[in-house]
């Protein structure tokens, strides 16, 4: 084996190394050869330009939506799989803000802020659901949402949102920062057909949820 032919093989058992790591579930999808025959297209056909681990896989990431030409053997939740993979190993790396501090007193000037480790998602598919054991699933006509987040042990969590959590949780994701008398006041504007006072009720017991989890912070004051 020439030195060159030694080099390109070390770098792409390297890479194969990496996806694999970042893409575990989509991996066993996959089986080995059908995987390697992947990652050696992205292998050659991507123009890498980081060496690191977490850069590899959103740049794998980035091939597969962008770049890669979906086959008629590819799931149709490929897509959607490896997205969700990608956002646990970015929450699984994700510094925290220092400036950020538990909710101790929910009340209605607390500032609400996202925990910048946290992931707001939607996907057609349960991709939560999805691994090589389970690989029959179907597309939902209202979607799927998920917040993926780091618990006090620092391990990666997902929790499931209706559709009106996970618009609360976008809101405050979206604003810079924003109260809780600013965010339910939103709420019961955009939920009008709503009991005011049991949207209310409903939203600090939510707000409440999400607080112990870790998943919103406030500002230090």
């Amino acid at each position: 084996m020439s030195v060159w032919r030694f080099i390109a093989n070390f770098f792409f058992n390297n890479v194969v190394g990496f996806v694999s790591q970042a893409f575990p579930v989509l991996k066993s999808i996959y089986g080995d050869q059908a995987w390697r025959d992947l990652v050696d297209t992205f292998f050659k056909q991507h123009d890498c330009h980081s060496p690191i681990f977490i850069d590899i896989a959103e740049e794998f990431l980035h091939y597969l939506q962008h770049e890669y030409v979906i086959q008629a053997s590819d799931p149709d939740y490929m897509l959607e799989l490896a997205h969700y993979e990608w956002l646990e190993l970015v929450v699984s790396t994700q510094f925290s803000d220092p400036l950020l501090q538990n909710i101790t007193l929910l009340d209605e000037e607390t500032v609400l802020l996202l925990e910048s480790s946290s992931q707001v998602a939607q996907y057609q598919f349960p991709v939560h659901q999805i691994s090589e054991d389970h690989q029959d699933v179907e597309i939902s006509e209202t979607g799927y949402f998920f917040c993926i987040y780091r618990d006090a042990d620092d391990n990666v969590q997902f929790m499931q949102l209706n559709p009106m959590s996970a618009q609360v949780l976008a809101y405050i994701q979206q604003s810079s920062q924003t109260s809780t008398k600013q965010l339910l006041a939103w709420l019961v504007k955009t939920y009008p057909d709503f009991p005011p006072q049991s949207m209310v009720d409903g939203c600090l017991t939510m707000l409440s949820q999400f607080s112990q989890k870790g998943i919103i912070k406030t500002t230090a004051k």
